[in-house]
């Protein structure tokens, strides 16, 4: 699945862009310990998230029904 952030880095607020024809995505951004910090269904194939989290490095990871997908997200 290729799956496209940015910016990154970012202040928090960045875009997805899942490029893949399916209908469902789900998304949840973890920190280095594993601790689920957002999760979200989404729609659309490109959607735009706000965090409010810490500075500090996050895993992005996306999920349908024909696979998934993880990037490294740093927050400034």
């Amino acid at each position: 699945m290729d799956v496209v952030i940015g910016p990154n880095p970012s202040s928090g607020r960045f875009w997805v862009d899942v490029r893949e024809e399916t209908s469902d995505f789900k998304f949840e951004v973890s920190d280095v310990s594993g601790q689920i910090v957002h999760s979200v269904v989404a729609q659309h194939s490109r959607f735009q998230v706000e965090l409010e989290v810490e500075t500090g490095v996050y895993i992005l990871t996306v999920q349908s029904e024909n696979g998934r997908s993880a990037r490294r997200l740093v927050v400034w």
